[in-house]
């Protein structure tokens, strides 16, 4: 028999969020985590941000292990007044920028075209009227989810696009619709958990929202002028989850669409259809927290409250893998297939583990009773 194996590599730690409290002293002191992170393979940079709105940036190497200087510390960037809740990168624009939202209401662009000299955040976008859940760029969008309800369709504004960073102003609003046959509601009573986006002639947006629907949206083709300047039609809605949905990903070159809930389970849909594919509820009736995709074996890697590290492969339809690999919950998994090690994330550290496959072992059944030496 063969099976999947994490071997760990290196762990990234901080006297900022790694210090665990009592449950006394966090009630007095206030305890600081991590909330999310971004791994930049293609700049060498790990980001984490954390509960207090600081985000750690440390300098790593191409199998993301960290670059040893002779001050090692982590980098401070203190924009943020809050949470520290998403964080993407954007290799397109602007030779290389990192958008962050926080429980400040407030988007932060960073400037990574050159982050030896500093990172330094060269644009605030305000227009949110509570925390930023989620975060998309693509087709020369940015996409924001918060907690006001609304999903906010960002453009860049500027006349002659001639600026170094391009001027984004909101162009569009969307809010989630109320269920058939029942009176709307207020736009904060639902929403937009996550986002994800397909790219292409006709991009497609997938949202979804704090009652388990999902939703897709696509540019208006009466009124796309061929300049990515359409407003956003939804094309359909449907209820996929009983609770919010909390991760939606769109697989790249594939028609899937894979949906993490509240409701402990984990679905695949046709994202075409909608029509669910499969499903599977978590094994130790918790919450599934992350999700990356491992394109090489087709593998999903799935990581929930108890510290549970999942490998469900497609095609056969089934776990591949599932192993406690920490204590803590895991908040983020990101896989790296060029070099197949994951990056795991828990409230106080980040671990490095290689992921070796194709490890051979057999069961020796001789003994009746418990082996003692």
């Amino acid at each position: 028999m063969t099976s999947i194996e994490f071997r760990p590599v290196c762990s990234y730690t901080s006297p900022l969020f790694s210090t665990q409290k009592s449950s006394r002293r966090a009630a007095r002191d206030g305890a600081v985590t991590a909330s999310s992170s971004l791994f930049v393979s293609s700049r060498g940079l790990l980001f984490v941000g954390l509960s207090d709105g600081k985000i750690l940036c440390w300098e790593t190497d191409k199998h993301m292990v960290e670059r040893r200087t002779k001050d090692s510390k982590a980098r401070v960037l203190e924009e943020h007044k809050g949470d520290v809740r998403c964080m993407i990168f954007v290799e397109s624009l602007c030779q290389g920028v990192m958008f962050s939202g926080a429980s400040d209401r407030c988007i932060k662009m960073w400037d990574l075209s050159d982050p030896r000299i500093g990172i330094t955040c060269v644009q605030s976008l305000y227009g949110h009227g509570g925390t930023v859940l989620s975060l998309e760029y693509g087709s020369d969008t940015l996409l924001s989810s918060s907690t006001d309800g609304f999903l906010f369709v960002w453009r860049d504004s500027s006349p002659a696009k001639l600026l170094r960073f391009p001027a984004f102003a909101v162009r569009q609003k969307i809010t989630p619709e109320p269920r058939t046959g029942q009176p709307a509601r207020g736009p904060k009573e639902t929403w937009f958990l996550s986002i994800s986006m397909r790219e292409g002639e006709a991009p497609s947006i997938f949202v979804g929202d704090s009652e388990g629907y999902v939703h897709i949206y696509k540019p208006d083709p009466v009124q796309d002028s061929g300049e990515g300047s359409a407003l956003f039609l939804l094309v359909w809605k449907v209820k996929i989850h009983e609770l919010g949905v909390s991760k939606i990903m769109a697989v790249p070159m594939e028609s899937f669409l894979f949906t993490l809930s509240h409701d402990q389970k984990f679905k695949a849909l046709d994202s075409v259809s909608g029509q669910v594919i499969f499903e599977e509820s978590n094994q130790c009736n918790v919450v599934f927290h992350s999700i990356a995709w491992d394109s090489a074996s087709q593998d999903v890697i799935i990581a929930d409250d108890k510290g549970n590290l999942g490998f469900y492969n497609l095609y056969v339809e089934s776990w591949v893998a599932w192993k406690n690999i920490s204590d803590e919950q895991i908040i983020h998994v990101h896989f790296e297939p060029g070099i197949s090690r994951l990056l795991v994330m828990t409230p106080h550290s980040l671990q490095v583990m290689d992921v070796v496959r194709g490890v051979k072992f057999s069961e020796l059944k001789e003994h009746t009773g418990p082996i003692v030496s």
